[in-house]
């Protein structure tokens, strides 16, 4: 983001949102190690990548913030979050272990958390969008999130229903 990205912004924007971490904690690589092996294995790397993002996403954050900040001083600058992939009340889900969907679901709140902190510690916003997203989950029925789909790349991403109102509606409440 910051060697792509940054140079769009100047003195004249006033918004500038973001989502960040997915990535930085190998997200894709370990909804495949969820799919693919044991639920111990699964949570495992769920661990190993919290450890991960907890040691150095707060100042890679704290970095990008001030990045953004020095690009685009008259913005408001709004951090979104993630939403959770599993309604763990329904008790019957397909697919994965209910222990995997625990621990999924840990991990974003753990992502979440940490983009929340450094959104107030750097004088950003944080959008959250995790209620929006309750009871549209995974195994839902008419969730708002694609689950294991082809092309892989649609894979736990939202669905353009999921876009229109689980986070149009928390990033409007903000910006």
């Amino acid at each position: 983001m910051i060697s792509s990205q940054l140079s769009a912004l100047s003195s004249s924007t006033t918004l500038v949102s973001f989502t960040i971490g997915g990535n930085d904690a190998g997200f894709s690589s370990i909804m495949e190690t969820c799919v693919l092996s044991s639920t111990s294995t699964c949570e495992s790397r769920i661990a190993a990548a919290e450890a991960s993002i907890n040691a150095t996403l707060p100042g890679n954050l704290r970095t990008l913030i001030s990045d953004v900040r020095a690009h685009a001083p008259n913005a408001k600058i709004v951090v979104v979050g993630y939403p959770d992939f599993y309604d763990l009340s329904v008790s019957i889900c397909l697919g994965l272990s209910r222990g995997d969907h625990q621990a999924i679901d840990a991990g974003i709140n753990d992502l979440d958390g940490l983009l929340a902190s450094a959104a107030a510690s750097n004088g950003a916003v944080f959008a959250d969008p995790r209620s929006r997203f309750s009871g549209h989950e995974l195994c839902d029925g008419a969730g708002w999130l694609n689950s294991l789909t082809l092309p892989i790349g649609n894979s736990y991403h939202p669905t353009a229903t999921g876009q229109k109102n689980g986070y149009l509606p928390v990033f409007s409440a903000v910006a």
